[in-house]
């Protein structure tokens, strides 16, 4: 994975060089990167950290981008120009491995040329005044017209999906040398997000139900149940401390049938409510930010 990692790094500069911008990936795994340096999985640009100093501006930014671009993404939108509420442009792109989606690229920021409207454009409700500072640092932006919109998304395309090439092989060549335990955690760390079942794992071993079963009891000391509910609420902390999704999406980007179901393990595992947690953690963060 560091492999991954070093060269989208390598990437996302040369193309932060040839565009004047930042390039950043939002994993919705919360696995591929995890080991990354923080600049390449947010938006370290100096005019959006200077918009995020405002405690408000914040929450717009995190609530557009993990909620709103995912939820387009996940309904099978294949691209999207959002102007955020700041007035910045960014470009964003979903990236898949083995057709499934594991996160998105995003390029920007940039403002807008005034010759003419961006087709297609989401726009995010603009917020109140920016600071002087911001303002300044927004002149300098690099503009995007009508004529070179094709072109930039096109680029950001590319990038989009030589990560998740690079992500697909990786795990392709990755469980070729690995042995049952490695197997399974794969299987279900690629799969969790569906409804699967022990069947679906025996298949992918080549073992029977019966044998497969035996084997997640041996080297996990769990039935694979358990191990599929645990990978679901680790997803569901991830998302409850990262996104502003409410229950009910939670549920279904963590492959959950019914949101009561989902209220039922999170709370046997955690010992509390997705609510309750979401809310301790708001309370430690107020906290911390009035020290």
């Amino acid at each position: 994975m560091d492999n991954i990692i070093k060269e989208f790094s390598d990437l996302s500069g040369a193309y932060g060089r040839l565009f004047r911008c930042s390039v950043c990936f939002h994993d919705y795994s919360g696995e591929i990167f995890k080991a990354a340096d923080i600049s390449l999985t947010t938006h370290m640009n100096h005019f959006c950290q200077l918009v995020r100093k405002d405690k408000f501006c914040d929450k717009k930014c995190v609530e557009f981008d993990s909620s709103n671009v995912r939820h387009f993404f996940s309904s099978g939108k294949k691209e999207l120009i959002k102007k955020c509420h700041a007035g910045a442009i960014e470009f964003a792109v979903p990236v898949f491995s083995e057709n499934k989606l594991c996160g998105a690229v995003f390029l920007g920021p940039f403002r807008s040329a005034k010759t003419g409207k961006l087709p297609g454009m989401i726009t995010q409700a603009l917020s109140g005044e920016l600071s002087s500072e911001a303002k300044m640092v927004f002149k300098g932006l690099p503009e995007i017209s009508p004529s070179n919109l094709e072109d930039m998304l096109n680029m950001t395309k590319l990038l989009a999906e030589k990560l998740g090439r690079t992500i697909s092989i990786f795990n392709r060549d990755y469980i070729l040398g690995q042995g049952y335990p490695e197997k399974i955690s794969y299987f279900i760390n690629r799969e969790f997000k569906n409804g699967i079942s022990i069947a679906n794992l025996a298949e992918f071993l080549s073992l029977s139900v019966s044998r497969t079963s035996r084997l997640v009891k041996i080297h996990a000391g769990k039935t694979f149940p358990e191990l599929l509910a645990e990978r679901r609420i680790e997803h569901a902390v991830f998302l409850l401390e990262n996104s502003f999704f409410n229950m009910e999406m939670i549920s279904k980007q963590c492959g959950f049938s019914e949101p009561s179901y989902f209220y039922r393990t999170f709370r046997k595992i955690r010992k509390t409510t997705p609510a309750d947690y979401r809310g301790s953690l708001k309370k430690k963060r107020n906290s911390s930010s009035s020290v």
